[in-house]
């Protein structure tokens, strides 16, 4: 993983802003102050929100985990 990150050639930014689908209600939010982590850090707490997210919208639907 290391390796992989070293070739993007990652820089400072100041602000990066997803928005997946601007139709639909914006409900929820992740925040990451990036101040003091590392990429790994945060490509980690946002698979964790993804995953939180998936399992949560499973357990709605019949049928569902």
């Amino acid at each position: 993983m290391a390796a992989a990150m070293a070739r993007l050639g990652l820089r400072c930014v100041k602000q990066v802003r997803v928005q997946f689908c601007p139709f639909e209600r914006d409900g929820h939010r992740l925040i990451l102050r990036g101040a003091h982590l590392t990429a790994q850090e945060m490509f980690t707490a946002f698979a964790s929100h993804v995953q939180a997210r998936s399992a949560e919208d499973g357990a709605d639907k019949p049928g569902g985990r």
